[in-house]
C-alpha cells in the first residue's frame, strides 16, 4: 500500500512554482465543464486541493484535482506520472457535479454509472443544483485501506462528504461497483455520504488508517476562511470508524452526518483546536509578524512515519489583522481511548517520554485553553487564555478547579473539570519562544469533544516529590530490597539481598499527585509494582510483585520520619501498616512483609537514588 505523501492543503501555489507542468492544459476537460457554471470562467485560480500517491499496480504517480467551477460546475479529474514531478498526463475524470439536465449528465459519466442520462429529481431544486443534496466535486482524499483497496473521499460543505471506490487498475471509479440510493447515507452516482449534508459546514476531509487501533480517522474542516479576513472560525474536526466507508462518529458518539438543514454542528467532531494564544508565542512566526496567536488552522493532511510517529499537517493564520499564512506540524499521541491529541507546539524534534514523567516536572501554573466547540462562521476573535495551576495534591486550581492524574510508567494523564473527563498526554517539548524552552505541555480531548491545551509557566513554590529511580535499604539489616532472581513473574515474594547494583534492585517512585507513590520494579522493565498480596489487610500478608494496574494495593504513602529515613506505608491499610522485614531477619533472603506500623527498624528504609 500506500499513502497520499503531499499534505492536502489549499494553496497549489508551492507545488506548481517547482513543476514545469502546463495544468490549465492538462486539467482542460475539467475546465470546460467548470466553465458552463459561468461566462466568465477562467481556470487560473481554481485548481485546488491536490492530493498525490503513487499507485503500485498502475507503476504511476496519481494527481488528484479540484477544478472548482462556480454553480457547483466541479469536477475531480486524475492525471499520472512515471515520477512525482511530471509530466503528467491526463487520465479521465473520476466524478462531477453540478449537471441540472440530461443534456448536461451526457457530458459526463452519469449515465455510465446510473444507466439514464435523467438526471435524479433529487440532484435538482427549482432546476439548479440541490446543494442540500449534492456535493460539490472538489478536496479529493485518495487512500488504501488496510485490505489494499484504493477509495477517495471528497466533497464540500453542501450536499456533504462523500466516498467512492477506485479502481485499483486505472485510478479511475470503479464501475463494477454499486450503491444504494437512500437519501441520508448513500447515493449511486456520488458514493457513500460520511459527513454533513444539508447544507451543514465541512470541507477538506482527510482519512488515515491507524493499524494500532484499528480505525479509520476521519479530519474536516468546518466553517469559513474567508478571502479577505482571518476571523472566520475555520478550524479542524475529528471522527473515526472501524470501516472506511463509514460510520464515523465523535467522541460523544455523534455521526459526522447531517440529515436536515440548520442542525447544530458545534455538538458534532472533536474540535481539536481553534484561534489560540499562548505567552509563550510572541513572535511565533517570524519578527515582522510580531503575532502571538494562531488563527484559522485548517485544511489539514496527517500521516504515520515509519516509526509510528504520528503528525498533523496544516496551514494557519495569525492574529495580526493581514492575510499571510504558514503551514504548521504538529505531531500527535493516542490519549487512553484511541483519540490522537494534538501536541500543543509545532515539531521541533522533541520526543515524548515513553515513561512520562515526574510529579516535580509536572505540577505548577500553566497557560491553559479549551477550544470549546464553536462552529459559527461569523466573525470569530481569539479563546481565552486562562491560568490554571497543577498541584502536587492532584488538585486543579485557578480559573477552573478539578483534579488531575498521571497513569504511572505512562505520558497519559486524566483530568475532570466541571465534570467532564478529559484524557490525553503530558509532553515535555520546546515551545515557539526564541528561546525554544524545553516546557511541560498537556493535551486531552474530553467525552464533551472538547479538547484542552496547557502549556507550563512557571513551577509550583517549593514543590517536590520523591518520583525518581532507588535503591531500597533496610535501616534494621542494611540489606536491600530485591526481586529474587530478577524475575519479572507476577506473585514473585520481596526479599532483602546484599547490593549489586541490578535490575532486581532498582525501583522507580511514581506519585499520583494524591499522596501516594507507585513503586515500580526495574527486574519487570518498570510494568509491574509492588503489590500487597490478594488486598490484605492482615499482619504478615506477602509483598509481591505483580503487573501494575492502579489499585489501592499497589499504592503507599512514603513518610520521612527522620532525615532520610522513611516508612513506606500500605493504602489498603489506610496506612496502618507498612512494609516490613519478617521477623527481624538480617539474612539475605528474609522476606518483606506487610505488618502494622509501629516504628521499629525493621518498617523503616533508606532511598538512595539510582543514578
Amino acid at each position: 500500500m500506500a499513502d497520499a505523501v503531499s499534505p492536502n492543503l489549499a494553496s497549489w501555489n508551492t507545488f506548481t512554482t517547482n513543476i514545469n507542468n502546463d495544468y490549465a492544459r492538462i486539467f482542460s476537460v475539467g475546465g470546460a465543464w467548470a466553465a458552463r457554471g459561468s461566462s466568465n470562467y477562467d481556470i487560473s485560480g481554481n485548481l485546488w486541493a491536490p492530493d498525490v500517491i503513487y499507485n503500485p499496480t498502475m507503476g504511476k504517480w496519481c494527481m488528484y484535482m479540484s477544478v472548482n467551477g462556480s454553480n457547483y460546475y466541479s469536477s475531480i479529474a486524475l492525471a499520472t506520472a512515471d515520477n512525482i514531478t511530471g509530466p503528467y498526463t491526463y487520465a479521465g475524470t473520476v466524478v462531477y457535479s453540478g449537471f441540472t439536465n440530461s443534456s448536461e449528465a451526457n457530458m459526463t459519466d452519469y449515465p455510465r454509472v446510473t444507466g439514464s442520462s435523467n438526471v435524479a429529481s433529487r440532484y435538482l431544486s427549482n432546476g439548479r443544483w440541490n446543494s442540500n443534496y449534492g456535493p460539490n466535486a472538489i478536496d479529493p482524499c485518495v487512500l488504501y485501506d488496510k485490505n489494499g483497496q484504493l477509495w477517495m473521499a471528497y466533497g464540500s460543505w453542501f450536499g456533504g462528504i462523500f466516498m467512492l471506490k477506485l479502481d485499483n487498475n486505472t485510478g479511475l471509479r470503479d464501475y463494477s461497483y454499486t450503491y444504494s440510493t437512500t437519501t441520508n447515507v448513500s447515493d449511486q452516482y456520488f458514493g457513500i455520504r460520511i459527513s454533513g449534508g444539508y447544507g451543514c459546514t465541512g470541507e477538506g476531509a482527510y482519512i488515515v488508517y491507524d493499524p494500532q487501533t484499528d480505525y479509520y480517522y476521519l479530519y474536516v474542516s468546518y466553517c469559513g476562511l474567508e478571502a479577505t479576513t482571518n476571523f472566520a472560525g475555520y478550524h479542524i474536526r475529528l471522527f473515526r470508524s472501524r470501516n472506511i466507508t463509514g460510520p464515523y462518529t465523535d467522541a460523544a458518539g455523534n455521526t459526522a452526518i447531517c440529515t436536515s438543514s440548520g442542525a447544530n454542528q458545534e455538538n458534532k467532531g472533536i474540535k481539536l483546536f481553534g484561534n489560540y494564544d499562548l505567552s509563550s508565542l510572541n513572535g511565533v512566526s517570524s519578527s515582522e509578524l510580531s503575532a502571538n496567536g494562531y488563527m484559522s488552522p485548517g485544511h489539514n493532511s496527517a500521516f504515520i512515519d515509519d516509526n509510528g510517529q504520528r503528525y498533523l499537517v496544516y496551514h494557519t493564520r495569525f492574529n495580526t489583522g493581514n492575510e499571510h499564512h504558514q503551514v504548521r506540524v504538529h505531531q500527535q499521541f493516542l490519549n487512553q481511548d484511541g483519540w490522537p491529541v494534538t501536541a500543543v507546539y509545532e515539531y521541533l524534534g522533541s520526543q515524548i517520554s515513553p515513561t512520562g514523567y515526574s510529579t516535580s516536572e509536572i505540577v505548577g501554573t500553566y497557560d491553559f485553553v479549551n477550544h470549546g466547540k464553536s462552529a459559527t462562521t461569523t466573525y470569530t476573535g481569539m479563546l481565552p487564555t486562562y491560568s490554571v495551576s497543577l498541584n502536587a495534591d492532584g488538585t486543579i486550581s485557578g480559573a477552573f478547579s478539578g483534579t488531575w492524574s498521571a497513569t504511572p510508567n505512562t505520558y497519559f494523564c486524566t483530568m475532570i473539570i466541571g465534570g467532564v473527563t478529559y484524557k490525553g498526554i503530558f509532553f515535555k517539548q520546546y515551545d515557539e519562544s526564541a528561546s525554544h524552552k524545553n516546557t511541560m505541555t498537556f493535551s486531552l480531548i474530553g467525552n464533551n469533544n472538547q479538547a484542552i491545551w496547557g502549556s507550563k509557566t512557571s513551577d509550583a513554590p517549593g514543590s517536590t516529590t520523591l518520583d525518581g529511580d532507588y535503591f531500597i535499604k533496610s535501616v534494621h539489616s542494611g540489606l536491600y530490597l530485591d526481586i529474587p532472581n530478577g524475575s519479572s513473574e507476577n506473585g514473585v515474594t520481596l526479599q532483602q539481598w546484599s547490593y549489586n547494583g541490578s535490575q532486581a534492585q532498582r525501583f522507580r517512585l511514581v506519585s499520583d499527585g494524591n499522596g501516594y507513590y507507585s513503586i515500580l520494579t526495574g527486574a519487570s522493565g518498570y510494568s509491574s509494582c509492588i503489590d500487597v498480596e490478594n488486598f490484605s489487610t492482615s499482619n504478615g500478608t506477602n509483598i509481591i510483585q505483580w503487573e501494575y494496574w492502579g489499585g489501592d494495593c499497589q499504592k503507599f504513602q512514603i513518610v520521612e520520619v527522620s532525615s532520610g529515613v522513611y516508612a513506606i506505608k500500605t493504602k489498603v491499610t489506610s496506612n496502618n501498616s507498612c512494609l516490613d522485614v519478617y521477623d527481624w531477619s538480617t539474612q539475605p533472603g528474609g522476606r518483606i512483609a506487610q505488618w502494622e506500623y509501629w516504628g521499629g527498624n525493621c518498617q523503616l528504609w533508606y532511598l538512595e537514588p539510582a543514578n
